[in-house]
Formats: C-alpha cells, structure tokens, sequence
C-alpha cells in the first residue's frame, strides 16, 4: 500500500562503518535480535515486541 516515492525505497545492506551516520541521516526504527545484538549504543527494540507494528523506516542489526 506504499504508493509515495521518497528517493530512499526499498533495502540496503549499511556497512558499519556507516550505520552511525545512516542513523543521523534517516532516523530508522532499530530493531534487534536479541539484547545480545550489538546495535552500536543506538537504541533498539525487540523484533518480537515491534511484532504487529508499522515503521516508515527500521534498521535491524545482525551483528554480534
């Protein structure tokens, strides 16, 4: 049901060396794993607590 282009569609695999200015610059949802996933000190939710829920944008983190 998305029908509006922003110019920033679709998924992205972000380097980490550039997840701290990616974080800045689109201002994502992060969602984690685990409390265990490394989410570089920016603050993250649960992918099962965002179970349900709409994001216009989400950053989710993988790393250990």
């Amino acid at each position: 049901m998305n029908v509006t282009i922003t110019g920033h569609d679709g998924i992205f695999m972000i380097k980490r060396n550039d997840v701290v200015e990616y974080f800045a610059r689109h201002r994502p949802v992060v969602l984690r794993w685990n409390k265990q996933s490394d989410t570089m000190n920016l603050s993250a939710l649960n992918i099962g607590a965002s179970k349900g829920r709409t994001y216009d944008r989400i950053l989710i983190s993988f790393l250990k």
